[in-house]
């Protein structure tokens, strides 16, 4: 398990850090599971980076389970439980 979090306001060159790192770390750890929080910026860029490369990923919340906030980050929510965390 590896956790990524960061600035709400990430540059072009932060989320190219984060697709390299991700995919890299993916190609040597078969069983790589990455956490982040939902929240803007890099957290959410994460997620939506291990759905694409189909990588489990998990979000600790800061709040509680009945609502997603930012509500704009629910449909990547809804799109990491189908993937139910077991990615491919």
């Amino acid at each position: 398990m590896v956790s990524i979090v960061g600035t709400r306001n990430a540059t072009s060159y932060g989320r190219d850090i984060i697709t390299t790192f991700i995919k890299e770390l993916a190609a040597s750890l078969p069983e790589l599971v990455v956490i982040s929080g939902l929240a803007y910026g890099v957290d959410i860029y994460t997620h939506r980076c291990c759905l694409a490369e189909e990588i489990p990923t998990v979000a600790v919340l800061a709040h509680g389970l009945d609502r997603i906030y930012p509500h704009a980050h629910r449909q990547t929510a809804v799109e990491m439980l189908k993937q139910g965390g077991t990615g491919k």
